[in-house]
């Protein structure tokens, strides 16, 4: 769900505006689970990119878990995403949501993570599943000894944290083989794919279907 530009994002976090805007996005993509669902598909977790103003909001928690149960789509079916810059901000609020959605069994990702600068005793506090490390040292994988250090560096802490790790932007071949000698668990970027669409992707998951068949 990140067709919406990011400077759009960047001027509804400034207003209210960004709220209704994630209502949109969260109705949007449960709509487009419960078609695929009704099509007997299996669609692997999707990722949603919330903002810390919609988890500070006390009805974001119970909103998406309404849906989820109105639709009966699994909570496993949606990974939420909050950036590392935007990680508690004010007074541990954010904590609160992410607390209340890892207990509805929503799974939890830190986004573009070493580009901020919040605490890292928040990976430890916090109910996170997985960590994804930028594509800021991803670009550099293979090539550029201090982007090597840093992404074994964040590598390392998540496998000790127990925390699933997801390489962002990965575009060669030289950077997945980098990412799987070091035991990165995923990976996402134009060398899977570039975006698609949601029939565009509905056509891969039915196509996936037959394989399996």
């Amino acid at each position: 769900m990140s067709s919406v530009p990011v400077s759009l994002f960047h001027v509804a976090e400034k207003s209210r505006q960004i709220l209704d805007l994630s209502k949109l996005v969260e109705q949007m993509l449960v709509n487009q689970l419960n078609e695929w669902q009704k099509a007997s598909l299996y669609c692997p977790p999707v990722a949603m990119n919330v903002s810390a103003q919609s988890i500070r909001d006390k009805q974001f928690a119970q909103r998406l878990q309404e849906m989820l149960q109105q639709y009966r789509l699994s909570p496993s079916s949606i990974l939420v995403e909050i950036t590392e810059g935007s990680l508690m901000t004010k007074d541990g609020e954010e904590a609160e949501g992410l607390e209340l959605l890892h207990a509805q069994g929503i799974k939890l990702s830190v986004d573009d993570f070493g580009t901020g600068y919040s605490s890292l005793s928040y990976l430890k506090r916090l109910p996170l599943t997985e960590l994804k490390i930028d594509k800021t040292f991803v670009d550099g994988l293979g090539v550029d000894e201090n982007d090597e250090a840093i992404a074994q560096a964040i590598l390392g802490m998540a496998k000790a944290l127990g925390l699933r790790t997801v390489a962002e932007g990965v575009e060669t071949q030289q950077q997945l083989e980098w990412l799987q000698r070091q035991g990165c668990d995923q990976i996402q970027g134009y060398l899977l794919s570039k975006p698609i669409s949601a029939a565009e992707f509905e056509q891969l998951l039915r196509n996936m279907d037959q394989e399996r068949s």
